[in-house]
């Protein structure tokens, strides 16, 4: 459970605010259903965009987008290799 000062950082999104805008106007407001919308975690993905002038110098010129990605995802997938693999051994020790 998050402590209190988790959720005295967290601002509501417009979608959250009017939750608890029509719950409280219900008078079922209470401090189990803020918790449970402002902790609530998105479903949505996330969608990250590289700048081309970020990652240009990390690769020839030459590079396609579709090998630029192949190598971007490569790199993801050792990473993650490596962290799930971090994450095993702390588990163990």
């Amino acid at each position: 459970m998050a402590s209190g000062s988790d959720c005295q950082q967290q601002y509501p999104t417009k979608q959250q605010a009017e939750q608890l805008k029509e719950c409280s106007a219900n008078g079922k407001l209470n401090q189990s259903y803020i918790y449970a919308v402002l902790l609530k975690k998105e479903s949505s993905k996330i969608n990250v965009t590289i700048p081309a002038k970020k990652i240009g110098n990390y690769f020839p010129e030459t590079y396609s987008k579709e090998q630029i990605e192949e190598v971007i995802f490569m790199l993801l997938d050792k990473w993650k290799e490596n962290k799930e693999g971090v994450a095993d051994a702390e588990d163990t020790v």
